[in-house]
């Protein structure tokens, strides 16, 4: 695998996985989906997310190793996490408007 394209795929599953776990949450499923997730949905979502987490950190480890890897996830973590934030924060109306 390319180094560019892992680490776009890390980047995505991170970014997805965060999502995932703030859309999770009462707050920002209703504010994204208009009403607060079922229990079932709740938890699909917190299983989906850590999962997607679980496959950004083995793409970081798969190419450079674990020290390398490791490092590399954490700042692709924080940039994720807060691309993440930022949306929920200044887009939720426009997120709501394209469902």
């Amino acid at each position: 695998m390319s180094g560019l394209f892992a680490f776009l795929l890390a980047f995505l599953l991170a970014a997805g996985g965060f999502a995932a776990l703030a859309l999770s949450m009462h707050r920002h499923h209703h504010d994204v989906f208009g009403r607060p997730p079922s229990a079932a949905r709740t938890l699909s979502l917190r299983a989906a997310g850590w999962m997607l987490l679980a496959l950004s950190l083995a793409t970081c480890f798969a190419g450079p190793g674990w020290a390398v890897g490791t490092v590399l996830w954490l700042g692709l973590g924080t940039a994720a996490a807060a691309t993440v934030a930022l949306s929920l924060t200044w887009l939720p109306g426009v997120l709501r408007s394209r469902r």
